[in-house]
């Protein structure tokens, strides 16, 4: 959980701060890859499916919007595992 928060936060973070602060092209790297691994396992979700297919601003044109939906996906991805989790045992 403490990844996640953490991962949400600073989305939420670059959202409201790109465009006064730019971010640096290391983050820009990180962001692609964290999408495309979100993206992958959303789609890997029947019920979250429609999240996965959202998520396709890999030029980061609309950096606000992707951020704040990458702060989403990421903590109910994670309440996702721990529900699966907690019904395997």
């Amino acid at each position: 959980m403490e990844c996640s928060a953490f991962l949400s936060k600073w989305f939420e973070v670059i959202a409201d701060t790109h465009d006064r602060e730019p971010l640096f092209p290391l983050e820009y790297r990180v962001i692609r890859w964290v999408m495309r691994v979100v993206r992958e396992a959303l789609l890997s979700h029947d019920d979250m499916i429609h999240l996965g297919y959202q998520i396709t601003d890999y030029d980061l044109t609309q950096l606000s919007e992707t951020a704040r939906l990458l702060s989403y996906a990421v903590v109910k991805l994670d309440l996702s595992g721990k529900a699966s989790t907690d019904t395997l045992g």
